[in-house]
């Protein structure tokens, strides 16, 4: 079992900055493929005085770390075909903000995470986790199933899997 950082770990007179507990930048991004009650997840005021809502009521002891960014679109999302096509193309624009094309071969481009991935991630043992909640079950209808399958690109052509079990990722 590992223990948490304890001040006595470190030799004395060793600044933070050069120990293993140096706080490190973090970028997580959570996308709702079907929607959400958006009411629940955005506060009714502007501004850092706002009041946490139920939902976001976990989150309020780190509220000087946190920015909730309300009413965004992606225009890029939308397009010819079924909602099911819709759906999926509105999976690749979520971090990409680019218009997946039509037909089997997937084409979009490097997404935001994996950006900042490079930039932040470096120091870490993974730069980057991909997590879903769900397994690829729905039909990509016309477009090709890694748009419905990864929200992560590295580069126009190579989209990260997504890992649904806990287990495995850990």
């Amino acid at each position: 079992m590992a223990l948490p950082f304890l001040e006595s770990m470190v030799p004395a007179a060793t600044p933070l900055a050069q120990t293993a507990a140096t706080p490190k930048t973090r970028f997580g991004a959570i996308y709702f493929p079907h929607g959400a009650t958006m009411y629940k997840w955005t506060p009714e005021k502007e501004g850092t005085g706002f009041e946490f809502s139920e939902i976001l009521q976990p989150l309020e002891p780190f509220r000087n770390y946190v920015n909730v960014i309300s009413d965004l679109s992606h225009p890029q999302a939308y397009g010819s075909g079924s909602a099911t096509a819709n759906h999926n193309r509105s999976a690749a624009a979520f971090l990409s903000g680019a218009h997946g094309k039509e037909g089997p071969e997937a084409y979009l481009g490097i997404t935001m995470d994996q950006a900042a991935a490079q930039k932040i991630g470096q120091d870490t043992p993974l730069p980057s986790i991909e997590m879903a909640i769900e397994g690829a079950t729905l039909s990509c209808d016309g477009l090709s199933c890694a748009y419905r399958n990864t929200l992560s690109w590295q580069g126009p052509t190579s989209p990260l899997p997504m890992q649904n079990s806990p287990q495995v990722v850990f």
